[in-house]
């Protein structure tokens, strides 16, 4: 009887020193994974980090979540009146990544709608920005586009006034293309209807870092010219795309794990 205990102690250690041995070479695994991780976004951050920035203005004002309060931003943003540096980045960023989704998947329409080098060609000429219709327009001497802007519920059809006045203004000279554009927090390349071009936040959030990183200098004029590009990138990533470095909430190592990866993929597509 006494053996039996001693044998039943045993396989019994055995187990819980099994157990340890587990633990500990997952243990290294994750610490291993997070320090890869880390070195990966570590590689990719920019001089002043948007990350890195305490501040969301967008909180601040508590418009994080408001449509028109984000319309007005881009408009500004985009606006050569408000910062003639600050606006050539956020428009070659803007065309960036709408050449890009253009490329993957082209609009479907009539004969006169941009396709990826008519983005890619319009990123080189000054866009006069206007509110219409709750959209933007920007006109350019080769293109007229309308962007509306989705924070949610991007799956229903834009509405049909901005598209209307596009044409509108498309039809005083006819030479230029037809320019649509649904900013929209979809990631999926299948969009509806098919003569948009369906730029995510993510789309952009990436176009502005390369366009950024390809602007940027030391001198601290550079940080003044561009601080409202940092800022929109700050609510972007925190508010629409829900990243965060360190990752926030309160969930398990893997799940840590699982947001350090997509935010390094996110850092890293190009």
């Amino acid at each position: 009887m006494r053996q039996q205990t001693e044998r039943d102690r045993a396989r019994h250690q055995l187990r819980i020193d099994a157990i340890h041995a587990i633990a500990e070479r997952v243990n290294a695994s994750y610490a291993s994974e997070l320090a890869q991780l880390n070195a990966r976004i570590e590689a990719r951050l920019l001089p002043v980090e948007p990350f890195r920035q305490s501040w969301n203005v967008f909180r601040v004002f508590e418009v994080e979540h408001q449509r028109a309060r984000w319309t007005q931003w881009l408009g500004a943003l985009l606006g050569p009146e408000h910062g003639s540096r600050c606006a050539r980045v956020a428009w070659t960023a803007f065309c960036d990544a709408a050449a890009r989704r253009a490329a993957k998947l082209p609009s479907v329409g009539s004969s006169g709608l941009a396709d990826a080098s008519h983005w890619e060609a319009v990123a080189e000429e000054v866009p006069a920005v206007e509110h219409e219709a709750a959209d933007l327009l920007v006109t350019c001497p080769s293109m007229v586009i309308t962007i509306e802007v989705r924070l949610s519920d991007a799956s229903h059809t834009p509405a049909a006034a901005g598209r209307a006045i596009a044409e509108n203004r498309l039809s005083i000279n006819t030479q230029r293309r037809l320019g649509l554009v649904l900013l929209t927090p979809l990631e999926g390349l299948e969009h509806e209807p098919a003569d948009y071009i369906q730029v995510s936040w993510r789309d952009l959030g990436q176009a502005l870092r390369r366009a950024l990183r390809n602007e940027w200098s030391y001198e601290q004029q550079a940080v003044v010219d561009l601080w409202p590009i940092i800022l929109t990138l700050v609510s972007i990533e925190q508010d629409l795309l829900d990243f965060a470095l360190p990752p926030g909430g309160s969930g398990n190592l893997n799940t840590q794990l699982k947001k350090l990866s997509e935010l390094a993929s996110y850092l890293e597509e190009r």
